[in-house]
């Protein structure tokens, strides 16, 4: 997935308030996650200031909706998870998944 691909995503899912899941997202090159990481934090901020519109990867008026969500799944056995970039790592709630005994 290229950044320009998760640019268009993130454009739709800020704009309609939608919710967006990145399965492994361990498999993404470092680069790519750090663009994700800037991607959101931009989109966060708006949250945050209650921004109805913001400039968004190029794109003037992109509109922010509060109710948008983007979470991420990663592969349990990945060594990568000590990888993240720092200020992805920073945003994002960290929580793990059992089957039960």
């Amino acid at each position: 997935m290229t950044e320009d691909t998760i640019g268009k995503i993130f454009r739709g899912v800020a704009g309609t308030g939608a919710w967006a899941c990145f399965d492994e997202f361990d498999r993404f090159s470092i680069e790519t996650m750090s663009v994700v990481s800037m991607m959101m934090f931009e989109l966060i901020e708006s949250i945050r200031g209650k921004k109805s519109s913001i400039v968004f990867y190029g794109s003037e008026g992109t509109r922010v909706l509060d109710s948008m969500c983007v979470t991420l799944t990663m592969r349990s056995q990945s060594s990568r998870v000590d990888v993240l970039p720092d200020n992805l790592r920073y945003q994002i709630r960290q929580c793990t998944l059992k089957c039960p005994d």
